[in-house]
């Protein structure tokens, strides 16, 4: 729940603007509806930000800021605990399964654009060297391509956040809540520890 008391005008219609895309969509969405989600006329939205284009690159900035400072803890902590941190556990531990951040990232990567290019290639660049750092340390087997390991394993990890409902109807459970995310991550740690298959590593592969 906000606390409208300690937004700025700008930074209430930005909250404002960032819960209804997030919903619905930036091309659902017109200035009139934020002004009125965030309690304030049309003209002080365009007083603050002009156009409904610039308004949304100060939420994806906003957003991308959030997030690259979770990021940046998110690679203490895998340094100190030793372990491969979850991107999606770690959303959770920062800002809730609630909290609109969740819902407009899902919205931000669905929809592209610059930002979520640049925000996929800055959590690419974590994972790819966290688990170089785990490698080194003996925690993850080496592989003959990093780069495609990195990318598989953030594509797994933001799928929950993308499919969050779905994976909530199919399971009976939010993937997200606490519950859901000790459920999500045991599984996930076997068939990453173990594996799924019993097929011998070469079974299915051509012969070139």
């Amino acid at each position: 729940m906000r606390a409208v008391a300690d937004l700025t005008g700008a930074a209430l219609i930005r909250e404002s603007a960032m819960r209804l895309t997030a919903d619905r969509g930036w091309a659902a969405v017109s200035i009139r509806d934020i002004a009125a989600d965030a309690g304030v006329s049309s003209s002080l939205v365009v007083h603050h930000f002009g156009t409904k284009a610039r308004l949304r690159e100060a939420v994806d900035a906003r957003v991308t800021e959030v997030l690259a400072d979770l990021l940046g803890r998110m690679g203490d902590s895998d340094a100190l605990s030793g372990e491969y941190m979850s991107i999606a556990a770690a959303f959770h531990d920062q800002v809730g399964a609630d909290g609109v951040l969740l819902s407009y990232l899902r919205r931000l990567l669905i929809d592209g654009g610059p930002a979520a290019t640049a925000l996929f290639g800055s959590l690419y660049d974590m994972t790819l060297a966290s688990l170089a750092g785990l490698e080194s340390a003996g925690v993850v087997r080496p592989t003959a391509d990093p780069p495609a390991r990195a990318a598989f394993l953030l594509v797994n990890d933001l799928a929950v956040v993308l499919l969050r409902g779905e994976v909530s109807r199919v399971l009976g459970v939010d993937p997200l809540s606490r519950a859901g995310l000790q459920r999500w991550g045991n599984t996930v740690m076997e068939i990453y520890r173990g594996g799924a298959f019993t097929i011998a590593d070469d079974a299915g592969r051509g012969t070139g």
